[in-house]
């Protein structure tokens, strides 16, 4: 991305077309159509607790807590945007704000203990007591991005009224997962006693570092006012957050940490610019 940035500086330094000729400020929005890749979502505690057969006397290795990994499905979602640049001659400067979301549901993966052995509570490696009973549901609900990027682009002249454009930027997001959720409730009718009730219900969120890449075309209606298509590939770091569980019967203080990696998105957007330079 630093090749093309310098790249569009080079163009953007050699002279000028009269056409294209031009300097000043403008404000511009867009608005369209997001798509997001699967991505993952991984978490991990240290529970001590352990209410199965063959772990119940301690946790394989010693070392007390589980990992667990889902794949999270987004729908396609929506994104708006307000900009402010600068134009000079091919090259333009400009800082814009977006929010974008998607609705978001999550298929599970896998879970292990700590050490790497297949978790029990998934009946692979060891079973339940013969009278014990356990449901688990979870769920997630939608991701959303507010992000501010700085973005250089390079106009290509020569094509009349329709000016083809590149552009890359780098910014920083606050990234949000809502309603984050999962229910554990374990039942020993031989040992009343023996019982577990596990409860999160959360919005998770992280400010990371993004970058984008863009392409599109803009078409001059007038002197000042301009209509146009972008497609934008934007790349997010992986975020994490931890939070407390809302209940658990046998550690009401456990925490666990979640990750969301691969919030890498594609973009297609309406835009218009307003020009106050010439």
């Amino acid at each position: 991305m630093a090749a093309m940035l310098a790249g569009l500086l080079a163009c953007a330094a050699a002279p000028a077309s009269a056409e294209a000729a031009r300097s000043g400020f403008y404000v511009g929005g867009d608005a369209g159509i997001i798509w997001r890749a699967d991505f993952r979502q991984q978490g991990n505690n240290r529970e001590m607790s352990c209410y199965f057969l063959g772990c119940q006397s301690g946790f394989p290795g010693g070392e007390e807590g589980y990992r667990w990994e889902y794949e999270v499905d987004t729908d396609n979602g929506l994104q708006f945007g307000l900009s402010a640049g600068w134009m000079w001659n091919q090259l333009r400067l400009e800082i814009n704000a977006a929010h974008a979301a998607n609705d978001a549901t999550h298929r599970f993966r896998g879970s292990s203990l700590r050490d790497g052995s297949p978790a029990c509570f998934l009946g692979t490696a060891c079973r339940l007591p013969d009278a014990a009973q356990e449901s688990e549901t979870s769920g997630v609900g939608r991701i959303e991005t507010r992000s501010l990027f700085a973005n250089v682009y390079y106009d290509f002249p020569g094509y009349g009224d329709f000016i083809p454009y590149i552009g890359a930027g780098v910014g920083k997001a606050d990234v949000k997962v809502t309603d984050v959720r999962y229910i554990s409730i374990f039942v020993d009718s031989h040992r009343p006693a023996n019982r577990r009730r596990v409860v999160q219900d959360t919005d998770m969120e992280d400010t990371v570092y993004a970058w984008q890449l863009h392409a599109g075309a803009d078409y001059r209606v007038n002197r000042r006012f301009l209509v146009g298509l972008k497609v934008s590939y934007t790349d997010l770091d992986d975020f994490s957050d931890t939070n407390r569980y809302d209940e658990h019967t046998d550690e009401p203080n456990l925490t666990n940490r979640t990750k969301f990696a691969g919030l890498d998105y594609w973009s297609a957007l309406f835009t218009v610019k307003y020009l106050f330079g010439q």
